[in-house]
């Protein structure tokens, strides 16, 4: 009996863990080659950058994924 209550403890204290909010995370600032929505680019290679905000302190960004097309549109696809 006492076995099954500490597991159902652990158990709830874990699920209660993973509803809990995740932190807010905002990417904003974005830009090409220094610029802010650029109509063209002639660069073969561009440059990207952006900032982060997020609602949690110490959050660092550990990844990333551009898409990239000429209508967004085309990004569902």
């Amino acid at each position: 009996m006492k076995r099954i209550y500490l597991f159902s403890v652990i158990f709830f204290c874990i699920f209660i863990d993973g509803c809990a909010p995740k932190a807010r995370l905002e990417v904003y600032d974005l830009k090409c080659e220094g610029l802010t929505n650029p109509l063209g680019i002639d660069k073969t290679v561009p440059r990207f950058n952006w900032k982060i905000s997020s609602s949690e302190k110490g959050t660092q960004q550990s990844a990333f994924q551009l898409l990239v097309a000429s209508d967004i549109t085309l990004l569902s696809e």
